[in-house]
């Protein structure tokens, strides 16, 4: 029986002709995803620049509602549970109540 024998030079070269593939399909892995990701931003720059579009609107309130139904827990909520809800409106400084806008104080010297 005899084992492989290996030239010591082989070895070195099948390494180094390894490496250089692996380095080339990094690149391009790379560029591929880099040039996707352009293009996703290049088309999210359109489409804000072109205005509204009730239609995708639409499209993507649909998709939310039926996410929902995929996610488990998400069946009852029928609001976002990230953004709180204000408890009070702030007071209007104009239409406020007649502390604020200095009414009384004009009164008392009138």
């Amino acid at each position: 029986m005899q084992g492989r024998v290996a030239f010591p030079g082989a070895e070195r070269r099948r390494r180094e002709s390894v490496a250089r593939s692996d380095t080339r399909w990094l690149l391009a892995w790379l560029a591929v995803f880099v040039g996707g990701f352009v293009m996703l931003l290049a088309a999210h720059k359109v489409y804000r620049l072109t205005g509204p579009h009730p239609d995708v609107s639409a499209f993507v309130r649909m998709l939310k509602h039926y996410s929902r139904w995929v996610i488990p827990g998400q069946k009852g909520r029928h609001s976002s549970q990230m953004i709180p809800v204000p408890a009070m409106p702030p007071d209007s400084h104009y239409a406020g109540s007649s502390r604020t806008s200095g009414q009384e104080a004009q009164r008392a010297n009138a």
